[in-house]
This record gives C-alpha cells, sequence and structure tokens, in this order.
C-alpha cells in the first residue's frame, strides 16, 4: 500500500482521516473497501497522539453490499457489511394497509432461501434478497353465537370453507338452530366455500329455541322444543288412557296461552285415575247394589253396568 512519511510535533493528535484521500473506495460491484482507523492491539482507533516516533498503519476492510428488496412495497434498502461477517435480516410477519387487508411474509428468496421472518446469512460476497409478500384479506365471521365469532386471513385469491353445526347446544333447556349465512355470503348451507377477492364479512344466522316439557303422570311425559317468542296453547287438562284406566290429568295453567321465552317445565296439578268395571247385579226387581269410594258413592241398579 502507499506509504507517507511525516514530521509531527510531539504531542500532537493525529486523526486517521488526515492521511487518506477517500475512506470508501468503491469497486462498483457491490464491493468495497473502507477505512476503519488506525490499527492497534484493541482494535481500530480513530486518532493516536504523537509521543515518539512511530510507525501508523491505516485499516482498510472489505465490505459487501447486502441490498434487501421488499416485494408489493416498492421498498430497497442497503446495508455494507464487512466480508466474513454475519448479518441477522429480518422481515415484519404482517404488514397493515387499512381497511382490513395487509400483506404477509411467505419467505426469503435470492441469494437467501427461507420461510422464517428472521435469518442469519454469512457475509463473503454482495448478496440480494427478496422479502416475498402476499395479499391478505380478513374474512370476519359474525354470530349472535359467540363461539363462532371469528377473523380469519386469507391470500388473495384463495378459497376458503366455512363451517358452523346445525345446532349448538347453550345447555339448561336452550339451544341454537342454525338457519342460514348472510353479509357478503349467502347460503342456507351449514358449510360454504368462498373465493377470497376483497375484505369479506359472513353473518351466521340462528334461532333461539327452549324446551317446553309437559308432566302427564302416568300419560307420560311430553317434551318438545320451541322458537322463543312463540306463543305455546297449554291445555288445561287431559284425558287419556294408560294401562288400561282412564286417566285424566289436570295442569290448572292460569292462562291458556304463553310466550316462549325461557325453557318451561310443567308439572300437574291434580291426577285423577278411573278404573275400568263391570257388574252384574242380580235379585228382585228393583234391587239395586251400592258401591261407596272415598266420598263418592254409586247406586247400580239390576242389570249389568
Amino acid at each position: 500500500g502507499e506509504q507517507k512519511a511525516l514530521w509531527l510535533d510531539e504531542g500532537r493528535v493525529l486523526g486517521y482521516r488526515e492521511l487518506v484521500n477517500e475512506t470508501i473506495i468503491r469497486f462498483g460491484n457491490g464491493t468495497r473497501l473502507a477505512a476503519r482507523g488506525f490499527a492497534s492491539g484493541s482494535g481500530p482507533v480513530d486518532s493516536i497522539e504523537v509521543r515518539g516516533p512511530a510507525t501508523l498503519e491505516v485499516l482498510w476492510v472489505r465490505e459487501h453490499s447486502v441490498r434487501i428488496v421488499r416485494e408489493r412495497l416498492e421498498s430497497v434498502s442497503e446495508l455494507w457489511a464487512e466480508e466474513g461477517r454475519e448479518v441477522e435480516l429480518r422481515a415484519d410477519e404482517a404488514i397493515d394497509l387499512g381497511n382490513r387487508t395487509r400483506l404477509a411474509f411467505k419467505g426469503w428468496e435470492g441469494d437467501v432461501t427461507s420461510s422464517s421472518t428472521g435469518v442469519v446469512v454469512r457475509v463473503e460476497r454482495p448478496i440480494t434478497v427478496l422479502a416475498r409478500y402476499a395479499v391478505q384479506y380478513s374474512v370476519e365471521v359474525r354470530s349472535d353465537v359467540s363461539a363462532f365469532e371469528t377473523v380469519r386471513w386469507a391470500d388473495a385469491g384463495a378459497v376458503l370453507r366455512l363451517s358452523v353445526p346445525s345446532v349448538f347446544s347453550h345447555g339448561d333447556g336452550t339451544r341454537y338452530l342454525f338457519v342460514g349465512w348472510s353479509g357478503d355470503i349467502s347460503s342456507e348451507g351449514q358449510e360454504v366455500e368462498v373465493r377470497v377477492d376483497r375484505p369479506l364479512i359472513a353473518v351466521a344466522n340462528w334461532v333461539k329455541e327452549h324446551r317446553v316439557v309437559i308432566d302427564l303422570g302416568p300419560l307420560g311425559v311430553r317434551e318438545e322444543w320451541v322458537r322463543e317468542g312463540e306463543v305455546l296453547a297449554l291445555p288445561r287438562e287431559l284425558l287419556g288412557e294408560a294401562e288400561g284406566r282412564i286417566v285424566l290429568v289436570e295442569l290448572g295453567a292460569d292462562e291458556a296461552s304463553v310466550a316462549v321465552r325461557r325453557p318451561i317445565e310443567v308439572k300437574p296439578l291434580r291426577i285423577t285415575v278411573l278404573e275400568r268395571a263391570r257388574l252384574l247385579v242380580e235379585g228382585t226387581v228393583g234391587a239395586s247394589v251400592v258401591i261407596e269410594a272415598g266420598d263418592s258413592r254409586l247406586e247400580v241398579p239390576q242389570g249389568s253396568v
């Protein structure tokens, strides 16, 4: 390299930039030499103080360009790294563009290949890397049943499947019955496929139902699901037959009908069981038999009953 001889006053502080015309020497191919300072046992230093005769060496290092091109952002950044050093490249996992649209990182291409947002590379030559991004749109599912409310992101042009059950049990005698999709999607099916070409909002529509249980004693239990708000007609009494007996069940409902707002359970107020009987009464003309049961008294005339 070039050598210079200088006479300097003792105590003079000399900076390395006073000895070089340029601190950067470019080769035009993504490689350059950069002056770091005076060589010393502890590494490069910017200046030294003259204390006596000395041999000074300006330390030069070879550097290579590391160019990062961010796809779709029309953004290019560049850094210079010393040959043999490791540098970390890092990309944003997602970039919000507003209006429920974003760019999602897909990977590195070019002189570095990786799917991780952060990657460490050793710089042995000029490097150009491409950070690939895909446009994604938000697909929001709105629902009265909070368990199915979601926000998902999908690549532009992708086909996304949305699915909900036909019935969702809320417990305690209440359930939701799916009736169809609305919003940016129109369908009556539980599963629907949509092409994501813009931000989408899908509304899952349900009707709320409550269980109505009517206990009829010996006649059994009647159960049905009724939509919330519907008016249910409740009989005051029911007459039926069970195991060969006539059963009269009095429900004692205060109202003949009730609007269903919650699960309902109706218990019998009174149950009367009537036994079937066939009697043959024989005797003199005009004879009769008196049958008593509790407070009831029945007089049976001659003949069959």
